[in-house]
């Protein structure tokens, strides 16, 4: 397993109705990635510029209250809401992206930690170093100057 994987908890986004509860998904600090898979629940493969991304990776974040963070993409994505999280209005612009995941194929891996910048900063360095970019709906790269 690649370093830029989170190890934790997993659902769909399309099931907003079974979210996990919020003993599980927690208004904690922690990081997420948002990946796409196919209707069998196996990760889709993205061409990167430098490989393959095998895992589907299409966002590394990171939120001080990751319930509402999420919410918030999900909102976007689900409910065309306005207002809300970047990746998710980069989403709803991007055709290409689209045709890639479509709103089903969405999934959240999340993991409520402490220490939110370091860890996002680590994973996305390590997809960079892999890949030779950013995940797709990552618009920010200015730590790449610092590898």
């Amino acid at each position: 397993m690649n370093a830029y994987r989170i190890r934790g908890n997993t659902f769909k986004l399309s099931e907003t109705n079974n979210w996990p509860a919020s003993d599980v998904l927690k208004n904690e600090p922690g990081i997420y990635e948002i990946l796409s898979v196919d209707h069998n629940g196996d990760p889709l493969s993205i061409n990167r510029f430098c490989g393959v991304d095998k895992f589907g990776v299409l966002y590394i974040g990171r939120s001080f209250h990751m319930r509402r963070r999420l919410r918030a993409f999900a909102n976007m994505i689900l409910n065309n809401s306005k207002r809300g999280h970047v990746a998710g209005r980069t989403y709803r612009t991007s055709p290409k992206i689209k045709k890639i995941a479509s709103p089903e194929s969405l999934i959240f891996c999340f993991k409520h930690l402490d220490d939110v910048a370091s860890e996002e900063s680590s994973l996305l360095k390590a997809y960079v170093n892999k890949f030779g970019e950013v995940p797709p709906l990552n618009g920010r790269a200015e730590f790449i100057s610092k590898l």
